[in-house]
């Protein structure tokens, strides 16, 4: 991170609100003037849009966002789309509202004003001259304007409240109405759904809700607010309970049903279900190949050992049957084995579907399982029953007279002229007994071929997954909801680690914003960068240990605790700049050099190494945080340190020791005491360990060039 000194004076405004005033706020000036001029009518336009049921408590947010007094009440209160227009402005500028409808303006001076406008009827008036008299409602909008330093920009459209019960002198249709009004806004890509939901109702039922999700499938344009928390009572454990387990159920549903959500799955079940039911119809198909390739040498058989009196061409029955027994009991294992494939396709989603609707819930998750796996037995053992007795059937030679003659018929015309698929002479015993067994096998495996995967598909899906959902149903009564419903231990200090984690970046990031901050109060523009190359390694702090094969980018990261644009350190010019600052922390010891793994006989960065010795021979200052003065220290042999106030954290400590200890390895002679050419860098010891100036020992000959006076003006400032 390097800054340079800006040549205008005086205090200027952070870079943030700098970018969003000359960036962000035009455009949404921009959007409003549009809206205002109907052009929405022609063009889609950015929007937020609250909505949510009557009563579900939209007025408490737009109060909340906006600080004053606005329409509540029973029934239909909102009757025409609300456009709410915040801007922020300075704290010395007055407050300043209108309300406006077509071509009338109320120009308003007060907050106050606001809620008089609506008691005294203006709000109202607006909404009669715009939906008429009644309950109607109405696609005008009506716009009201706050300017205030106590508000956020924003601007949002407040819709009616959805009403499914025409009451009064509401239209019939109301309902509709209101619904074509909501999803005329939502569906549009360029509206952002801000879903008001009252916290004492079945969330997942909400009809705001709903409509959202129809619009949006992935929730990336939906936020979710939560209303009125005082409402929800005591002992509502099973309230949720409940929910939880039909939205469990929802899911089940749908994969039984063949239609489950494939955000989280490429394929659907039944899909791969249909898959083994396609290679168990393959099984069938090259055993009818392979059968009728056989028949001839088996039927010569059993006629030269066991023919009787009778004359060639006459078929032996028992013959017929003991060949006919003995290939279909051969397909008895592969119809077991596909219901085996089949029952742990099944166990895999529903496994996946628990997991992911109660893992934070290791009480509710184990209660789930145990029906899950005893009812997923229980139908692979009927199925595996049901499909021995269907073996055991088909060992009783059976057809319809028609349907067998048929097939017979249509097999001695293919026939005809081989025998086999051999064109030479074959005895009327093997071919007579050979055109039967084949029609009647092709009649058998057709009948095979549907009938198993009926047995497999009834039991291990339709039934199984029905009873699991009756078995979850009957668990809210006879378990304890808020046993079910407590939080693991693992989780509880999992979200107690990460929170722990987010508060460390979170200080962090107020450090470098810190620096950033007071170097721009003194007039520096500042520049980021870090070097494009990989850490030392990638540390799990939930667990605090590096995560084997894995690897993060210095300067990715770099730009993602800056929040901002970070440089690749290789493209620092020394003459661009008028000083550096080095950030120190384990990054310093770790990723700018080895000296956490080799102390004194660590390695420097090459391009740290080179900005630092260009900085020193360019006589420009060097700030350097915390443990990073061991950068210096390595690469410019000879000087003396200067080291200001020093607290010593647990992290240094537990990393080198203290950082004059550290200094003390390379040979340096340090002084606590700053000397009259070292300037310090006043940023407050909450923020930075400390900071240090160095210097080589001959004292540096520069010109007093214009840069060099602006250097020494803004050192004067700090």
């Amino acid at each position: 991170m390097s800054p340079r000194v800006s040549s205008k004076g005086g205090r200027t405004n952070s870079g943030l609100n700098q970018h969003y005033e000359e960036k962000v706020r035009p455009c949404i000036d921009l959007v409003d003037s549009l809206r205002s001029l109907g052009v929405e009518k022609d063009l889609n336009l950015p929007a937020i849009a609250v909505i949510g049921d009557q009563s579900s408590g939209k007025s408490s947010v737009l109060e909340a966002l906006s600080g004053v007094a606005l329409p509540r009440g029973t029934g239909i209160v909102t009757r025409c789309p609300l456009v709410l227009k915040l801007k922020k402005v300075t704290k010395d500028a007055t407050w300043h509202g209108s309300l406006s409808y077509k071509d009338q303006i109320k120009e308003l001076k007060d907050p106050t004003e606001i809620e008089n406008a609506v008691l005294n009827g203006l709000y109202f008036n607006a909404q009669i001259v715009l939906a008429g008299k009644g309950e109607g409602i109405s696609h005008e909008m009506i716009t009201l304007e706050i300017q205030s330093s106590d508000v956020p920009d924003l601007t949002l459209i407040d819709l009616p409240g959805i009403a499914r019960v025409a009451t009064g002198n509401q239209p019939k249709d109301i309902e509709k109405q209101i619904k074509d009004l909501i999803e005329k806004f939502i569906k549009r890509q360029e509206t952002i759904s801000l879903v008001v939901v009252p916290a004492n109702i079945d969330i997942a039922t909400t009809e705001a809700l709903q409509m959202a999700f129809k619009v949006d499938s992935t929730g990336q344009r939906t936020l979710g607010i939560l209303t009125k928390p005082d409402l929800v009572d005591k002992g509502m454990e099973e309230t949720v309970l409940r929910t939880k387990i039909r939205q469990f159920n929802d899911a089940l549903e749908g994969v039984k049903r063949a239609e489950e959500d494939l955000r989280n799955s490429k394929m659907r079940v039944f899909t791969k279900i249909r898959e083994e039911f396609a290679k168990w119809k393959c099984v069938l198909d090259d055993k009818t190949i392979k059968t009728e390739e056989i028949f001839r040498d088996e039927v010569e058989e059993y006629v030269r050992t066991r023919r009787g009196k009778e004359l060639p061409g006459f078929v032996n029955y028992r013959t017929f049957e003991n060949i006919v027994k003995k290939h279909i009991e051969e397909l008895e294992e592969p119809a077991l084995k596909m219901l085996k494939s089949v029952t742990d396709i099944v166990h895999s989603c529903v496994n996946c579907i628990v997991s992911s609707h109660f893992k934070a819930f290791a009480h509710l998750l184990r209660a789930a399982k145990e029906p899950l796996e005893d009812l997923l037995d229980d139908h692979f053992q009927r199925a595996e029953e049901k499909i021995c007795s269907q073996f055991r059937m088909e060992r009783i030679v059976y057809s319809q007279d028609r349907l067998y003659s048929s097939q017979l018929e249509t097999v001695k015309q293919k026939q005809s002229l081989t025998v086999l698929g051999q064109k030479a002479f074959v005895s009327a015993d093997v071919r007579e007994m050979a055109q039967h067994l084949t029609a009647y096998f092709k009649i058998t495996s057709d009948r095979l071929a549907n009938q198993i995967p009926l047995i497999v598909q009834y039991h291990m899906l339709d039934q199984y997954i029905s009873q699991l959902q009756n078995a979850m149903l009957g668990m809210i009564g006879r378990n304890n909801p808020g046993i079910l419903l407590q939080e693991d231990s693992a989780v509880e200090r999992k979200r107690k680690e990460l929170k722990e984690r987010l508060g460390r970046l979170r200080s962090a990031g107020k450090v470098l914003s810190k620096i950033l901050v007071h170097l721009s109060r003194g007039g520096a523009e500042v520049q980021m960068f870090a070097p494009d190359v990989s850490q030392m390694h990638v540390i799990d702090h939930g667990k605090g240990q590096p995560v084997e094969k894995e690897s993060r980018n210095v300067l990715s990261e770099s730009a993602r605790i800056a929040r901002g644009s970070v440089t690749d350190l290789a493209k620092l010019n020394v003459g661009d700049h008028d000083a550096v600052i080095f950030p120190g922390g384990f990054g310093a010891a770790k990723n700018l050099s080895t000296f956490a793994s080799d102390g004194k006989d660590c390695k420097v960065n090459k391009e740290v190494e080179r900005v630092l010795k260009g900085f020193h021979k360019a006589g420009k200052p060097i700030g350097l945080c915390c443990i990073s003065p061991v950068l210096a220290a390595k690469v410019l042999p000879g000087v003396d340190v200067t080291v200001g106030h020093e607290e010593e954290e647990a992290s240094s400590r537990a990393l080198t020791g203290s950082v004059t200890h550290s200094l003390k390895m390379f040979g340096l002679l340090v002084n606590n005491q700053f000397g009259g050419k070292i300037s310090r860098i006043k940023t407050g010891s909450h923020m930075l360990l400390f900071t240090i100036g160095i210097q080589h020992n001959t004292s540096p000959t520069a010109t007093q060039t214009g840069r060099e006076r602006e250097r020494q003006r803004f050192q004067a400032q700090q």
